[in-house]
C-alpha cells in the first residue's frame, strides 16, 4: 500500500472524528513516514498498523477519554465501513489520481499543502469551485 493510499485509508477510517483531530492525525503519520524515508509513491513498510487498526485504537483512547454512555465500549462504530472492499477502493482511489476528473466541491472543505519552507491551507470558502489537479 503507497503512504498516499494509507493516508487516504486512514482519513476515511476517522471520518467520525472532529476536521481538526483528523487533520492532526494525518499531519503526525505524514511527518512519521517522512521520518522514516517513506515518501510520495512510496510503500508503506509491513511493520506500520493498518490504517483500519490505526483509527481502532485510537477510537478507543478517544472513548476512554471522553466516554459516551449512549454508545458501546467495544470500539464499536455502528457499521460505517462495514462491507467496504478494501481491493476496490484501492482501485478506485488510483483511478481517481489517474484521471483528470475533478473532484466535487462538497469533497472536502479545505486542503493542506505541506511544502519545503511554508505551510499553505485553502478553505473551500475561499474559492468558488475547488478543483485538484495533478502533475
Amino acid at each position: 500500500m503507497t503512504r498516499e493510499y494509507f493516508l487516504y485509508r486512514l482519513t476515511e477510517e476517522l471520518k467520525d472524528f472532529p476536521a481538526e483531530e483528523r487533520n492532526e492525525i494525518h499531519r503526525y503519520y505524514l511527518e512519521y513516514f517522512e521520518d522514516r524515508g517513506v515518501f510520495a509513491g512510496a510503500e508503506v513498510p509491513d511493520d506500520v498498523a493498518s490504517p483500519e487498526n490505526i483509527a481502532r485504537e485510537l477510537l478507543r483512547a478517544r472513548q476512554d477519554e471522553y466516554p459516551d454512555p449512549e454508545k458501546p465500549k467495544d470500539g464499536t462504530r455502528g457499521g460505517s465501513g462495514a462491507g467496504t472492499d478494501a481491493r476496490t477502493d484501492q482501485e478506485n482511489f488510483e483511478k481517481a489520481q489517474a484521471s483528470d476528473e475533478k473532484i466535487p466541491a462538497d469533497a472536502f472543505d479545505h486542503l493542506d499543502v505541506k511544502l519545503s519552507m511554508v505551510n499553505l491551507r485553502i478553505e473551500t470558502a475561499d474559492i468558488a469551485e475547488p478543483v485538484l489537479l495533478t502533475p
